[in-house]
């Protein structure tokens, strides 16, 4: 008689699979298709397995972006630590992790429907709100410099935003002269 093989839980290895397999779905049918069953077959596990890592479609969907934001907020906190200017560092921080290629992933695109949920739907918004506020608030700076600061990250805003929806190409080199002079924006102590 054969032996019958249970598969070795692993949950550090399940819930990313989990998380990812949730990201995937949501941005090739949408949130409404993100379903605990859905999740579960595109990971291959129960619906039970899923239950134990994530009891709810809510629950699924704030661990994405609880994720998605550490990520962006560590590319940013990274990018600061390199930059050796301390003037700006914290807008170019932002706009390194907004913008650098390999931000252009599933990671940033599950940033991105987190931000089109936020537009749509107010309970969304209420709860996400204040972490985005704390990754994009003005510098501690007069009003002139972190204005011309904040000017800088919603222009990458712009950017990403452009990108996301596929109407405005630029060849790479107006592309990367763009970001170059954004960049220097970020450098000028000039009033």
């Amino acid at each position: 008689m054969p032996i019958a093989r249970r598969r070795k839980k692993q949950p550090d290895v399940l819930r990313p699979q989990l998380l990812q397999s949730a990201g995937q779905l949501a941005l090739e049918a949408g949130l409404r298709a993100v379903t605990l069953e859905a999740v579960a077959a595109r990971a291959g596990v129960s619906k039970g397995g899923l239950q134990y890592h994530f009891p709810n479609k809510q629950a699924l969907l704030d661990a994405l972006f609880d994720e998605t934001l550490a990520a962006f907020k560590a590319d940013m906190l990274s990018a600061m630590a390199e930059d050796p200017d301390t003037g700006g560092r914290a807008a170019r921080g932002y706009i390194h992790a907004s913008l650098q290629e390999s931000r252009r992933n599933a990671s940033a695109t599950h940033l991105h429907l987190l931000l089109a949920m936020m537009l749509t739907d107010p309970e969304t918004r209420a709860r996400w709100s204040p972490k985005i506020v704390e990754i994009n608030r003005p510098e501690p700076l007069p009003d002139a410099e972190a204005a011309r600061l904040m000017i800088c990250r919603l222009a990458a805003d712009g950017l990403w935003l452009a990108e996301l929806l596929g109407y405005q190409s630029m060849p790479p080199s107006l592309y990367a002269e763009v970001l170059r002079q954004i960049d220097q924006m970020t450098r000028n102590n000039s009033k």
